[in-house]
């Protein structure tokens, strides 16, 4: 699996501040090089260690596949259209869970697919008694529900979300009755911890979950995360896409070993 190269980053940084360095050897004192080159070593390193987009069908196809059974997407098409739509980031991420990880995956880049995104998903539905409304975070996963409302011919919900991107309750005038068949919607889920906040929403106005709909699983074992959030959550999940993008705890994470700068999830969704 593809991950950032520490090493080879801080190689180029030193060969990049040698070379600016040169450039001045006859003007300036052996001290002021040196410390001319640790500075300009830290911002080249800065800058070849910042998040870079992943544009490789090749490369993407790693880290992507589909649900078994697929649907009307298969894992070729996923791979393709998250490298066209440069939605993978390698880097040193915190995600919202607080988790850390190598990836941070852009959902909003698909604007262009969610109509894909949204047949698949009604596919994986097929037999199933069909929501009256969506119920969805004013987040990256708000233009899936849009669509989803679209196809399935259900009025949209939407749950406003805090500084961190979590759902805190339904916007003012976003309603729906009691009762009220509701599938719950996302971009995707790493701990559950997201549409937990969705579920305790629904139920707080006395709707009928229908389950929970999102494009992907994201995590080392996307099966095994897929499995523990429909028994956590007590809901069907239906997903069309796995992440293999795996997080760990901080004290784990090998990045924060190396002093990798950090970019939090929560400012790059903004």
């Amino acid at each position: 699996m593809p991950q950032l190269d520490v090493e080879t980053a801080r190689r180029k940084a030193w060969e990049h501040a040698n070379l600016c360095v040169r450039e001045l050897r006859g003007e300036l004192d052996e001290e002021t090089q040196k410390k001319l080159i640790v500075r300009l070593m830290d911002l080249f390193a800065t800058h070849f260690l910042s998040p870079k987009a992943i544009g490789s069908v090749q490369e993407v196809s790693e880290l992507a596949g589909v649900f078994e059974p697929p649907k009307t997407l298969e894992a070729t098409d996923v791979a393709q259209m998250l490298a066209e739509a440069k939605c993978i980031l390698r880097g040193h991420f915190e995600l919202l869970s607080g988790l850390h990880t190598h990836y941070f995956f852009r959902f909003g880049n698909l604007a262009r697919s969610c109509d894909r995104i949204a047949d698949d998903i009604v596919a994986r539905l097929a037999g199933k008694a069909r929501p009256e409304a969506i119920l969805v975070p004013t987040s990256a996963g708000a233009m899936l529900g849009s669509v989803l409302g679209r196809e399935l011919g259900a009025s949209v919900v939407y749950a406003d979300v805090n500084e961190r991107g979590r759902p805190v309750g339904i916007r003012p005038g976003s309603r729906a009755p009691h009762g009220t068949r509701v599938l719950i919607v996302n971009d995707m889920i790493t701990t559950g911890g997201g549409v937990k906040h969705l579920v305790d929403i629904a139920l707080a106005q006395s709707w009928d979950i229908a389950g929970v709909a999102v494009f992907a699983v994201r995590g080392e074992h996307p099966d095994e995360i897929l499995r523990e959030a429909t028994t956590g959550i007590g809901y069907d999940v239906y997903a069309t896409a796995k992440l293999r993008l795996p997080a760990y705890p901080k004290d784990r994470c090998s990045l924060c070993q190396q002093k990798v700068p950090l970019y939090r999830s929560a400012n790059l969704n903004r």
